[in-house]
């Protein structure tokens, strides 16, 4: 269609042109809610538009924020491996709120800390975002063609054929994290028929098992900066995230596949050998 105004167009092609926009939008997430902004706030009106004629951009939208110096200090120690508010902000296209940032300013890990894991996690500024929302930021939708499913309604699984489901729209709240690169060595370990509970076990006392929103966050991250797949190793089979659902927390692999990040369903009744666990260290554990 060419960049004429709607009303000069033919009404079938408007319908159809509308029509596709909507269930995209609706893939990504749009809710009715989101929907109604836009009718009840004009100035929301403008700002949307203004955002979509300039591909994305607002005139005079920059990154603002200065990096605190503990969060300078850790950029020094980690190199590589620290992806702070810049590199959300590059590849991520995220406009960050006063709260988000104040949220971050501090790292709740010790530099003493910072130095003994530099080689071995990833720190990750994590704003919170949504697996629904990482998907729709720089057209990382590639990523996900075989790792989140929709229906045409606008509902969002991890696994064709599942109802919609509230994993992949959770958003967390702002904070650091330190996530292992590798799955974590004791929970490869060549023991047949180890659960995920047990696996979970031989954790350190400052670690965690991590959910997979914060996980794809970091894998989506840190491979848009490095070209580089967090996991990605031949000793493990896949890694284990918990999914958190209305009811209770469920447990599933996440794999790097040869398009993107896929997921697959807990074993059930089989052994969970070769498979490694995602872990990250418990923020504010050491002051």
């Amino acid at each position: 269609m060419s960049d004429q105004t709607i009303a000069s167009q033919d009404a079938a092609k408007v319908v159809a042109c509308t029509s596709q926009c909507m269930h995209h939008l609706l893939k990504l997430g749009l809710t009715l809610q989101d929907a109604q902004a836009v009718i009840n706030d004009p100035k929301l009106r403008e700002r949307v538009m203004m955002f979509w004629k300039n591909q994305g951009t607002m005139p005079g939208m920059e990154l603002t924020v200065v990096e605190t110096e503990s969060q300078k200090q850790a950029r020094e120690i980690f190199g590589s491996n620290f992806l702070g508010l810049p590199e959300v902000f590059k590849y991520f296209s995220t406009v960050f709120t006063e709260e988000q940032v104040n949220a971050l300013a501090r790292l709740p890990f010790s530099r003493e800390q910072l130095e003994s894991l530099k080689e071995t996690h990833v720190l990750v500024a994590d704003l919170g975002l949504s697996i629904l929302q990482v998907c729709a930021r720089e057209n990382n939708y590639d990523l996900f063609m075989d790792g989140v499913y929709f229906d045409e309604f606008g509902g969002a699984c991890l696994f064709d054929g599942d109802e919609d489901e509230d994993s992949v729209r959770e958003e967390r709240s702002p904070t650091w994290r330190l996530i292992r690169k590798k799955r974590h060595p004791k929970s490869i370990l060549e023991r047949g028929g180890l659960s995920f509970e047990a696996k979970k076990s031989l954790l350190d006392f400052s670690e965690c098992a991590s959910t997979v929103g914060a996980i794809v966050y970091g894998m989506v991250l840190f491979f848009l900066k490095q070209n580089e797949k967090l996991f990605q190793d031949p000793v493990s089979t896949g890694t284990i995230v918990t999914r958190n659902c209305s009811d209770s927390p469920q447990h599933i692999i996440a794999c790097w596949g040869d398009t993107g990040i896929y997921f697959q369903r807990e074993h059930d009744n089989e052994e969970w050998e070769g498979l490694g666990l995602a872990s990250e260290i418990i923020p504010d554990f050491c002051e």
